[in-house]
């Protein structure tokens, strides 16, 4: 939606300036639904799918401790909160 509402056209030369510029001409995440991000978006499928189980056995007693701590005092979210989230 970003490019969408943001981006010059893809084929005109505002467009590849801007990119080239910023340093987003690498990016899927920015990139119009095409062959070069089905591309992208597979390579980063394949790398980041296969390390999400690890994340996970960290992240879940992790919420489950935030979910206790927010029961018993709820008036203090933004102090449980910060235990766990890097601002």
């Amino acid at each position: 939606m970003i490019v969408d509402l943001l981006v010059p056209p893809l084929n005109s030369p505002a467009c590849i300036h801007f990119f080239c510029r910023v340093g987003w001409d690498w990016t899927f995440a920015l990139m119009p639904y095409g062959p070069v991000w089905k591309e992208h978006r597979r390579i980063f499928h394949n790398q980041f799918n296969a390390t999400i189980h690890e994340h996970r056995q960290i992240q879940e007693p992790a919420a489950a401790e935030l979910l206790v701590l927010l029961l018993r005092s709820p008036g203090r979210f933004l102090e449980h909160l910060e235990q766990y989230v890097v601002f």
